[in-house]
C-alpha cells in the first residue's frame, strides 16, 4: 500500500512537471516590513507549551489581510502551531504579506514523561445525517442483522469508515475493538459504535505533543543546535543544565524535523508520533500552502480534520490565503480540492467505502477473484458495469443498499466520468477499501474455488433498474408552493444580451499555439449580475458555456451572438422578487445526473477540460457543455438541462472553433445552437454524436411550451 501511495505521489509531480506553460501569479503591492526574523531562546523549548512563552501561536489564530476582507479564521487541530518568524500575528490586517512557502515543520515534545493519550470528550455526538449514514454502514456490515456486529466484523466496518486504520496492527485492532465494547459482551451494538465514531476514540493523538511550521532560518538554526547538542550530556537544554543550584537538569525535549513525509533530523530517544496525526498534519498544512492535487486517502484525511468548519469558510480561506503565495491563481473548481468545499463532513464518503469494502469480503468469501466478479455482474459482456448491473450485482451478493447509495457508489467508482466502471476502476475501488486484505491472486485471479465456478457457470447475473438516481429523487422531494393560474399564464423564458460585466472567462487559447484566438465564458456570480443591473424579478440560468472568437468579454459586443437565458415572471415589477422563480427552476430547469469528459486540452495558460450532461430523465435535455481548468468533474448546478419539449433540433449545423493538435488526445470545440453555446467532442472532424438541440423559440411562453403530463409529473399540478 505504501508503494502505491508513494507511485500516486510521483505521478502528481509528474503532472506538476509537465506544464507546458510557467505558473502565472497576480502581482499584490505587498508590504516588506518588519521581516526581520526575531530571536527567542532555545530553554523555551523545554517548557510547557504556552504562546506567552514559545513563540509559537495556534494555527488556528492565523490571520491576515485577504484579497476584499479579512481572511476568516478557520479551526486546525488544536496541536498545530505557527512560529511568529513564519508569520508575525501583529501583522493581522494592515496589509498585503507574501506568504512563505510551507516547507519545514517541527515535531516538539517538551516533556516525554507528560505525553498522554487525548481523552475521549463525552457527548462528541453526530448530526441526524451523519447517524443516518452511520446506521447504514452498520446495517450493511450486520450480515446475520442480528443488530450487533461482531469483532472480525466490527474490524471490517472501522477499516472501511477510515483508511488510516488500515495501517494499524492485529493487536492494535484488538485494542480498538475491545475499547468500543463498553459492557464486555464479546459484541458491539450500535450505540458503542457510534460513540465511538463520533468522539473519534480510536485514533491515537496524545497531548503534550506539538506540529510547530517553522520559517527555514529557524529551521536551519534548530537542526544545527540538534548537531550540537549531541555532543552535551544535556542534549538540547545542555547549556542550561548544571547550573550551580544542585538541582537534577532537565529532561531535554525531543524534537523532530520533516520536509513533508522526509525526516531531516531527530533528537535522540524521541518516539515520533503515529501515523494518523502525522498524516493530519500534512495534509492541513498542504491544503494552507494552497496545494490542489490529493489522493482519495489525502481528502479523506484533510476533511476530518476541517469538517468543524462551514464550507464557505474552507473556501474563503483557502482561495485568499493561497492569492498571497507564488502560485497560478486557478480556481479550485474542477480540481480535486475542490470536494473539501463542496462536502459537510466526512460521513457522504464513508457509505461508499463501506459497500466497496463488503462487495470485496464477500467475495474472498465466495472463492471469487475481482474479474470473475466482474464477469458476473457484467449481465450484457459488454466489457463495463451500467449502474443497473451493479445494482444487480450488490442484489446478488445480498448487500442491502438504497437507489442512491448505489448511485454514489458507482459514481465513485467512474473515474474517468464516461457513464461506466471498467474492469480496471472496479478493481481499484475494492483495493481502495481493503487494500492490505487483497493479495496480488485475489486481484489478478488465481484458481478458483468449486462455488466460484458454480456461481460462473450460472451466468451472468440479471441487472436490477436503479428506481432513481440521486438527481431525481432531488426532484420528487421538492414541492412548489401553490401558483394561481393567472401567475403561471404570465412566465415567461427569454434569450436576451448578456450584457457588459455579466460574463466570467473560463478559458483563452492563449499560450497554445493555436491559429484561432478563442475563449470559453460562463454567466456571472449574483454580484456579477447586479453590477450590471439586473432585475430582481428575473433568473438567468445556464445551460451551458459559451465559446467566442476573440479574448474580449463578448458582453462587450452590441452583435454578439452569445445569448443569456432568461427566465421571467410578469405578474411582478422588474424591481420585485419573485416567489416561484427558485421552485419553478428547480422543477423545470434541472440538474444533470453527472457529467461525462468530452475534451481536454493541456496546452495554453490554463487547462481546459470539457464535460457533457447527462439529463435526470428522457425528459430533459442539456443544450451546451461546461468546462473546468481541471479533471475533476464541475458541480452539478454548474449547469441546468431543459424540457425536450421546448427544443427543436439546431437550425444551422454546428461551428468548429477549435481543434485538437495532433500531439493533444482527439478532439474539438463546437459553436451550436441559438444561445451560443460551446460543445466538445471526441473527433478531430465531427461534432458530438446524436441529436443537438437549441430553445424553439428566443421567447418562450412557458404555459404554451410545457405540457399538463409534465406539470402534473414535475409539480403533482394541472393547469
Amino acid at each position: 500500500e505504501q508503494e502505491q501511495e508513494q507511485e500516486q505521489e510521483q505521478e502528481m509531480e509528474i503532472e506538476k512537471e509537465q506544464e507546458r506553460v510557467p505558473a502565472k501569479f497576480k502581482q499584490q503591492s505587498y508590504d516588506r516590513k518588519e521581516e526581520k526574523p526575531d530571536p527567542w531562546p532555545l530553554a523555551s523549548l523545554g517548557k510547557p507549551y504556552n504562546k506567552d512563552v514559545q513563540a509559537f501561536y495556534p494555527l488556528s489564530e492565523f490571520k491576515m489581510k485577504g484579497l476584499t476582507k479579512a481572511v476568516p479564521e478557520l479551526k486546525f487541530p488544536p496541536y498545530q502551531l505557527v512560529s511568529k518568524n513564519y508569520y508575525k500575528p501583529s501583522w493581522g490586517f494592515s496589509a498585503y504579506r507574501r506568504l512563505k512557502n510551507v516547507i519545514v515543520v517541527a515535531e516538539w515534545v517538551p516533556d516525554a514523561g507528560g505525553l498522554q493519550e487525548q481523552e475521549v470528550v463525552e457527548g462528541a455526538g453526530l448530526t441526524e445525517a451523519q447517524e443516518v449514514k452511520l446506521r447504514s454502514i452498520f446495517n450493511m456490515m450486520d450480515t446475520d442483522g442480528s443488530g450487533h456486529l461482531t469483532a472480525e466484523e466490527a474490524k471490517q466496518a472501522l477499516a472501511a469508515i477510515d483508511l488510516d486504520l488500515k495501517r494499524a496492527g492485529p493487536e492494535e485492532l484488538d485494542r480498538i475493538v475491545s475499547s468500543m465494547d463498553r459492557n464486555a459482551n464479546g459484541s458491539i451494538e450500535y450505540e458503542e459504535m457510534k460513540r465511538a465514531v463520533g468522539a473519534q476514540t480510536y485514533y491515537s493523538i496524545q497531548d503534550g505533543r506539538w506540529f510547530v511550521l517553522l520559517s527555514l532560518a529557524e529551521a536551519e538554526a534548530l537542526r544545527g543546535a540538534m548537531h550540537i547538542a549531541r555532543k552535551l550530556p544535556g542534549g538540547l537544554l545542555g547549556s542550561t543544565a548544571g547550573q550551580g543550584d544542585g538541582s537534577a537538569p532537565p529532561a531535554p525535549p525531543g524534537l523532530a524535523l520533516r520536509a513533508g513525509r522526509t525526516l531531516l533530523d531527530m533528537t535522540p530517544g524521541l518516539s515520533p508520533a503515529k501515523s494518523y496525526q502525522q498524516e493530519i498534519v500534512r495534509q492541513t498544512l498542504r491544503f494552507f500552502d494552497g496545494d490542489m492535487d490529493y489522493t482519495d486517502k489525502d481528502l479523506s484525511l484533510l476533511l476530518k480534520a476541517l469538517q468543524v468548519n462551514p464550507v464557505k469558510e474552507r473556501s474563503r480561506f483557502f482561495t485568499d490565503v493561497r492569492a498571497c503565495r507564488r502560485r497560478e491563481q486557478k480556481e479550485w473548481q474542477g480540481q480535486k480540492i475542490s470536494r473539501i468545499f463542496t462536502t459537510e463532513d466526512e460521513f457522504p464518503l464513508l457509505a461508499q467505502r463501506a459497500a466497496a469494502a463488503r462487495i470485496a469480503h464477500l467475495m474472498k468469501a465466495k472463492g471469487l477473484h475481482p474479474g470473475d466478479l466482474f464477469m458476473l455482474f457484467d449481465h450484457n459482456g459488454d466489457g463495463s458495469l451500467t449502474p443497473s448491473e451493479l445494482y444487480g450485482g450488490i442484489d446478488w451478493l445480498g448487500i442491502k443498499m438504497a437507489p442512491a447509495e448505489v448511485q454514489e457508489l458507482f459514481l465513485s467508482a467512474d473515474t474517468d466520468y464516461d457513464g461506466t466502471v471498467t474492469l480496471k476502476e472496479f478493481k481499484e475501488v475494492l483495493y481502495n477499501a481493503v487494500g492490505d486484505e487483497l493479495t496480488e491472486e485475489d486481484v489478478e485471479g488465481g484458481e478458483a474455488s468449486a462455488a466460484a465456478m458454480a456461481a460462473l457457470m450460472a451466468g451472468p447475473v440479471a441487472p436490477k433498474p436503479l428506481s432513481a438516481t440521486a438527481a431525481e429523487e432531488e426532484l420528487s422531494s421538492s414541492r412548489m408552493p401553490e401558483m394561481p393560474i393567472s401567475v403561471w399564464n404570465k412566465y415567461e423564458a427569454m434569450l436576451i444580451h448578456p450584457g457588459t460585466k455579466a460574463l466570467k472567462e473560463v478559458w483563452t487559447s492563449l499560450g497554445t499555439m493555436s491559429g484561432s484566438r478563442l475563449s470559453v465564458w460562463t454567466l456571472g456570480t449574483a454580484s456579477m449580475l447586479s453590477l450590471a443591473g439586473f432585475s430582481l424579478r428575473d433568473t438567468r440560468v445556464s445551460l451551458g458555456h459559451y465559446i467566442v472568437e476573440g479574448h474580449e468579454d463578448p458582453g462587450k459586443d452590441r452583435e454578439t451572438t452569445v445569448r443569456a437565458f432568461e427566465l421571467r415572471d410578469r405578474s411582478v415589477l422588474p424591481m420585485q422578487k419573485s416567489r416561484f422563480n427558485d421552485a419553478v427552476q428547480r422543477r423545470l430547469l434541472v440538474k444533470p445526473a453527472r457529467y461525462h469528459l468530452e475534451f481536454e486540452s493541456t496546452k495554453g495558460e490554463k487547462l481546459l477540460y470539457v464535460w457533457s450532461a447527462v439529463p435526470p430523465s428522457p425528459r430533459f435535455v442539456a443544450l451546451g457543455h461546461v468546462a473546468t481548468n481541471g479533471p475533476e468533474p464541475p458541480p452539478l448546478d454548474w449547469m441546468s438541462c431543459v424540457p425536450v419539449e421546448w427544443c427543436v433540433p439546431v437550425s444551422e449545423p454546428p461551428k468548429l472553433m477549435y481543434e485538437a493538435g495532433r500531439s493533444e488526445k482527439p478532439g474539438s470545440l463546437w459553436r451550436v445552437g441559438n444561445l451560443g453555446l460551446m460543445v466538445g467532442s471526441r473527433s478531430r472532424e465531427a461534432p458530438p454524436e446524436g441529436t443537438l438541440y437549441q430553445l424553439s423559440s428566443t421567447k418562450l411562453k412557458l404555459c404554451e411550451v410545457t405540457s399538463n403530463d409534465l406539470l402534473a409529473e414535475q409539480f403533482e399540478m394541472r393547469f
